[in-house]
């Protein structure tokens, strides 16, 4: 047969689809439907929920300390995740979003792109920028824009993020110097974080006799 004839092979049929466990094949063809779609209900809340919080702990880990993110403690992380809950819910967002795109393009697994990275000066400062937008929207009676609306300013008009832009472009040195008073702070609390539960494990460890 030609090149120019040749078939093109065909989709697999939904019997061939099969997992696996402990080395023993299970066609999903020879189970009901419903028990595939509660396994991938199952499946599904994994990954939303258990697999992208792990990513997200572990972008927390290197945050607080980039040199040794292993050795971060679950108290630091928690005081992280207090002083950064508006960033760690988009962070989450991101991750589910990117994992809704792996799957409906078939690579749900598959090795590579790596997702958003926390900057804890970075956050701080659009945080602050945000903040004075708002303020000054809600000074002047103006409801703020969501997502690609855009409010009208004389002849020209802002979404929310063109607004903030705008607000770092001015005043961006004075918010730079807010955002790193902040960031010592938070640093400093977290340090003092994974002290106190430094002392209490060494606490238990002298209690139990070790």
């Amino acid at each position: 047969m030609s090149e120019q004839h040749a078939i093109a092979p065909a989709a697999p049929a939904a019997d061939q689809y099969a997992v696996s466990f402990k080395e023993k094949i299970y066609p999903l063809g020879d189970w009901p439907v419903v028990s595939v779609v509660r396994l991938a209900q199952r499946g599904l809340n994994h990954v939303m929920q258990n697999e992208v919080a792990s990513k997200v702990v572990g972008e927390i880990r290197k945050a607080v300390s980039p040199d040794k993110p292993s050795e971060v403690s679950t108290d630091a992380i928690k005081a992280y995740r207090k002083a950064h809950e508006t960033d760690i819910d988009v962070l989450e967002a991101k991750y589910q979003a990117e994992a809704f795109v792996a799957i409906a393009a078939g690579k749900l697994g598959d090795a590579g792109n790596r997702g958003p990275r926390l900057d804890p000066l970075q956050t701080e400062i659009r945080k602050i920028a945000t903040t004075l937008v708002r303020a000054q929207l809600k000074a002047n009676n103006l409801k703020e824009p969501k997502g690609d609306e855009r409010l009208p300013f004389g002849s020209a008009s802002f979404t929310m993020r063109e607004l903030v832009e705008r607000r770092l472009s001015r005043d961006l040195d004075s918010i730079t110097r807010d955002a790193k008073a902040i960031v010592r702070e938070n640093e400093r609390r977290i340090a003092n974080a994974t002290k106190a539960a430094e002392a209490s494990k060494a606490a238990d460890g002298e209690t139990m006799g070790f």
